[in-house]
């Protein structure tokens, strides 16, 4: 790293691993929860994988940069907030408005999280602050990257 490289870098390294090796073969069944899990039953899965309910606060806020393709066929390729592509917190306030915005879909289990009474506060507050990635320990993004059936 340049040493004007290094005052311009801020916040944690955390080690990723993004996606997964081209392969023919589905993904095993099991590994992402379902989309119109209750939340306590997605709470207790993660904390089953050492993610706290804070973690998977912080780590939900991924799919402010994701489309859904699968779950509903008529809106296939919608974003999950107004900025696909954007790594912003508008997916946690686009999350709990009582009205949809245009073109956004929203996963029930997303919903269901967002309203939790021991997230909704924290949920809340995501929809205020500017750095993410800051709230959690960044081992967790290893624990999920790397997680097992």
């Amino acid at each position: 790293m340049k040493s004007w490289q290094k005052k311009y870098v801020v916040g944690p390294r955390i080690r990723t691993f993004v996606g997964r090796r081209d392969n023919s073969e589905l993904a095993p069944d099991g590994l992402l929860p379902d989309a119109k899990a209750l939340a306590d039953s997605l709470i207790n899965h993660f904390e089953d994988k050492t993610i706290s309910a804070h973690e998977l606060a912080a780590l939900n806020g991924a799919h402010t940069n994701s489309r859904q393709f699968n779950f509903d066929g008529p809106t296939s390729g919608a974003s999950q907030d107004s900025t696909p592509g954007v790594r912003d917190v508008l997916f946690y306030n686009q999350t709990v408005q009582n009205n949809v915005t245009k073109g956004v879909f929203r996963l029930p289990s997303d919903v269901a999280l967002a309203a939790h009474p021991s997230m909704s506060a924290e949920w809340q507050n995501y929809s205020f602050i500017i750095v993410l990635l800051y709230s959690f320990r960044p081992s967790s993004v290893s624990s999920l990257s790397s997680l097992k059936p």
